[in-house]
C-alpha cells in the first residue's frame, strides 16, 4: 500500500530529516505523519498485537456460534470447533498482517466487517422470529462469519480510509450495540404485583435483540455524522473506549452492590459506561494532530582558546610572526 498523500517525515518507518541525537546514548526521532489524515502512519507492535487478540476472539465466537448447531455433541465435539475457529482467525489475522500490507486504518475497518455482519444475522433472527432454531441461527452465524473475511479483505485493500474515522465508527457501533442491549435489560423488564407478590419479568430475547440492532446500526450512523464533522485520532477513540471498558466495570459493580439484582447491575454498567465515554473523550483532546516535533535541549554556549602564530607589524614597519590567541564559540 501506498502511503497517503502529503507525509509530515521522512517515509513509514524511517528517520525523519529532523533526527537528532541526544545525550546518554539516546537517539531522538520523530514519527512520520500524514498530512492528509493528521495520523501516524506507521503500525505499531501494541496495534498488530490487539488485532491479532481481537481476532482470536472473533475465532472462539464462531466456533462456539457452529457448536450449538450440532445434535447431541460431547464435550469434545463442542470444543473442537471453537479451537478450530479460535486457530482459524488467529492464523488469518498474521496472513492479513504479513501479507495484505495493511496501514492503521484497515485493521479497524477489518475487524468491523468480520464482526458485525455475524452479529446482524445473529440479532436479526432473533428479532424477526419468536421462537427461532437455535440449530439454523447458529449455522447462519457462521456461514455470515466466513463469508465477512473474504469481503473485509477486498474492502482493506480498496479503501484508503482515516484511520481515526474508521475507529470512531466501529467503536460508536460498538458502544451502541452494547448500551442498547445493556439499557433493555436494565429498563425495559416490567414488574406484576399479584396477591401481594410481586414478580419482575425480564424483556424477551425479541426485544433485546431489536435494541441491539437499533443501537449497532444507530451507532454506526453517529459514528459516520462524527467522522464528517471531526478529526478525531485513533488513538483518541481507542483511548475513549478504554474509558468505557472502566467505567462499565465500576457502574455495574456498584450498581450490583446498590441493588443486589440483575436489573440494577444493568443500570450500573450503562450509565458507568456512558460517563467513562464521555469524560474521557472530553479530557483527552490533546491526542488529536500531529504533534509538535520533539528538540534536543539547547546545551549552553562555549569559548575555547586555541594558540596561533599571527603576523605583525613591528616598530621598523616590517610584519613579523608573534604568538597569539584566537577563541572559538561552540
Amino acid at each position: 500500500r501506498s502511503a497517503p498523500a502529503g507525509v509530515a517525515a521522512a517515509g513509514a518507518g524511517a528517520p525523519s530529516a529532523s533526527a537528532a541525537a541526544g545525550g546518554d546514548g539516546i537517539v531522538m526521532r520523530d514519527e512520520p505523519y500524514s498530512l492528509r489524515t493528521s495520523e501516524r502512519l506507521r503500525l505499531t507492535a501494541w496495534e498488530k498485537l490487539d488485532f491479532g487478540t481481537t481476532a482470536f476472539l472473533y475465532g472462539l465466537s464462531i466456533g462456539f456460534s457452529y457448536s450449538l448447531s450440532l445434535d447431541n455433541p460431547s464435550t469434545g465435539d463442542e470444543l473442537t470447533p471453537v479451537a478450530i475457529g479460535a486457530l482459524a482467525y488467529t492464523a488469518g489475522a498474521v496472513a492479513f498482517l504479513n501479507l495484505a500490507n495493511p496501514d492503521r486504518g484497515d485493521l479497524p475497518l477489518a475487524l468491523a466487517i468480520t464482526s458485525y455482519i455475524p452479529t446482524t444475522t445473529l440479532l436479526f433472527a432473533d428479532a424477526a422470529f419468536d421462537n427461532p432454531s437455535s440449530k439454523r441461527v447458529a449455522g447462519a452465524t457462521v456461514v455470515a462469519g466466513v463469508v465477512s473475511i473474504p469481503i473485509a479483505v477486498i474492502a482493506a485493500k480498496e479503501l484508503d480510509l482515516d484511520p481515526g474515522d474508521t475507529q470512531l465508527v466501529r467503536d460508536a457501533g460498538f458502544w451502541g450495540l452494547v448500551l442498547g442491549t445493556t439499557g433493555t435489560l436494565a429498563f425495559g423488564g416490567s414488574t406484576t404485583t399479584f396477591q401481594g407478590f410481586s414478580q419482575y419479568q425480564s424483556p424477551t430475547t425479541r426485544k433485546v435483540s431489536v435494541a441491539g440492532l437499533v443501537g449497532l446500526y444507530g451507532g454506526l450512523g453517529l459514528g459516520l455524522a462524527g467522522a464528517h464533522f471531526s478529526n478525531v485520532s485513533l488513538e483518541r477513540v481507542r483511548v475513549t473506549t478504554w474509558g468505557g471498558y472502566g467505567g462499565a466495570i465500576v457502574g455495574l459493580l456498584i450498581g450490583a452492590a446498590a441493588g443486589g439484582n440483575t436489573p440494577d447491575a444493568y443500570r450500573g454498567l450503562s450509565v458507568g459506561a456512558l460517563l467513562g465515554l464521555a469524560v474521557t473523550f472530553l479530557s483527552t483532546g490533546g491526542l488529536d494532530g500531529i504533534p509538535q516535533e520533539e528538540r534536543g535541549a539547547a546545551r549552553p554556549a562555549a569559548f575555547r582558546l586555541t594558540p596561533t602564530m599571527q603576523p605583525v607589524i613591528g616598530f621598523n614597519g616590517q610584519p613579523h610572526p608573534a604568538l597569539g590567541l584566537s577563541g572559538t564559540l561552540f
